[in-house]
């Protein structure tokens, strides 16, 4: 049966670990918008997003935040329910992608959405602002789905949905791929190909690029952003994008190989996983995977699947739409050509591949909010330096401006400081506000830019220089039990304030 006890524990499993979203909080960009909600003025937020060219992002944002004045739930909750159910909705849609296109049976796609949604990409859902990124994921494949419908009044929504998508600009290739992927697998498979279908998505894709690259580009402090240059294409960087992408396949097909070819050997059992059906369904889902990775390639971002330390998985998420439909065709297969229980042995496999990563991952990024919530504690128990420039020495940490910004805002109760970690300065030497705040001189040239970077309060050029001790590197926090020792490391102390 389907729908048993044992499947309710599978789907329980992928619940409990996104339970992480709920105690991690917002960093990097995601600073931007938790500001904004903070103190009632979302002008900076609107900057960020119409700086960068996702207008449409910011009017969700809007509507996040009418639920926050009508609920009076904290900016947190808010973010992280919205990123769940969209998680879900997403994944959700994948399986019924893989229902339509490659006929998979309830049951394997069911599986196909469990392994969507422990896709180990997701730790960089704690950022707001990719959350957003997954929604219009959802709406792009969504849209898809209902512009599929023989229906007019369907393929109309589809088409709304679509557009609005194309807020994040991947879109406009992973629309064309569902398009392409689905004829491609129909036209081999029936010998039927939806031409009408092809035209226009191919249309609204090549139009919508063209009207937002000639009338929307990114402006301002983003000027350029993810712009295609072809001649800054490096092959060092391209073949590293490759290796990259090629980390997620390696990591969950090695271990049914190995074992599909031992069985094969020691039992001297011949498979059918390699007919004709499979190698179509493989050789669709290739080429989905290509044309999802494609315009990342061209913009020169990646990243491999061990990497949980900052926010690049958010140009893998769309990967978790092949993969997750290859993994329960082979767990179909396996069923259908080995047995059943070496079936339920490899869903138990790639489960605790996928914890093993989401879980590590979402804990890497708790320890930096801990670390965050040291910094803080450590700037309450310093008395409140002079409004102006703050310079943090430090060897271990990373953290953008605006985020560290928004930890002074968190502890003082406004926004007076620009503050900076500076990995090499020398505290024995004359500071000078020009050797450390040079590069960011242009944020100082628009209003808005002290809201959207958390300095608006800022009324003094003082600056003031701390010491960051009992630093401890990322790969030390599990040894020395960072989770239940945090109030011995990261500790600030003042070292000097001129004006």
């Amino acid at each position: 049966m389907i729908y048993s006890k044992k499947f309710f524990i599978l789907v329980l499993i992928p619940i409990i670990a996104h339970m992480p979203l709920f105690i991690i909080n917002n960093g990097w960009d995601g600073s931007i918008i938790d500001y904004g909600f903070s103190i009632g003025d979302l002008s900076g937020i609107k900057n960020f997003y119409f700086e960068i060219s996702s207008n449409f992002q910011f009017y969700i944002i809007r509507f996040l935040y009418f639920l926050k004045i009508i609920t009076n739930l904290p900016n947190e909750l808010i973010f992280d329910l919205f990123t769940g159910i969209f998680l879900i909705l997403f994944c959700y849609e994948v399986k019924r992608f893989s229902e339509k296109i490659f006929n998979l049976d309830k049951q394997h796609s069911l599986f196909c959405f469990i392994f969507a949604l422990i896709f180990p990409v997701w730790n960089s859902l704690t950022e707001i602002n990719l959350g957003l990124y997954l929604f219009c994921f959802y709406l792009a494949i969504s849209g898809y789905r209902l512009f599929s419908n023989t229906k007019n009044i369907f393929k109309f929504i589809g088409i709304i949905l679509i557009l609005l998508s194309f807020s994040i600009k991947s879109n406009f290739a992973f629309v064309l791929a569902l398009c392409l992927t689905e004829n491609f697998y129909n036209y081999v498979q029936k010998k039927k190909i939806n031409y009408n279908s092809i035209i226009i998505i191919f249309s609204i894709s090549i139009l919508g690029y063209l009207v937002n690259s000639f009338y929307f580009p990114p402006y301002g402090n983003y000027s350029g952003y993810n712009q295609i240059e072809l001649s800054n294409l490096k092959w060092n960087i391209f073949i590293k994008n490759i290796k990259d992408y090629l980390s997620f396949l390696i990591y969950f097909i090695l271990a049914p190989i190995f074992y599909i070819i031992f069985f094969k050997y020691k039992f001297k059992k011949k498979f059918m996983i390699l007919n004709k059906d499979f190698k179509l369904k493989s050789l669709s889902l290739f080429f989905l995977m290509l044309m999802i990775m494609f315009p990342y390639v061209l913009v020169q971002k990646s990243t491999d699947i061990f990497n949980f330390t900052n926010f690049d998985s958010r140009h893998v998420f769309l990967l978790s739409v092949p993969f997750s439909i290859f993994l329960a065709i082979i767990i179909k297969k396996i069923k259908t050509e080995i047995n059943v229980k070496t079936s339920n042995l490899f869903i138990c496999i790639i489960l605790l591949q996928s914890v093993i990563l989401l879980t590590g991952s979402y804990f890497a990024k708790y320890n930096y909010t801990l670390i965050d919530q040291n910094l803080i504690k450590s700037f309450q128990k310093i008395k409140e330096p002079s409004s102006g420039y703050i310079i943090i020495s430090s060897k271990k940490l990373q953290r953008n401006f605006y985020h560290l910004n928004n930890l002074a805002y968190k502890a003082y109760g406004k926004a007076a400081w620009i503050v900076l970690f500076d990995n090499n300065v020398d505290l024995q030497k004359k500071i000078e506000i020009e050797n450390f705040f040079a590069d960011y001189k242009k944020i100082f040239s628009k209003k808005v830019y002290s809201v959207k970077y958390v300095f608006n309060n800022m009324n003094k050029n003082c600056i003031s220089v701390y010491d960051l001790k009992n630093e401890i590197n990322p790969n030390s926090y599990f040894i020395k039990n960072f989770f239940i020792n945090k109030d011995k490391y990261f500790k600030l102390s003042k070292i000097l304030e001129k004006c």
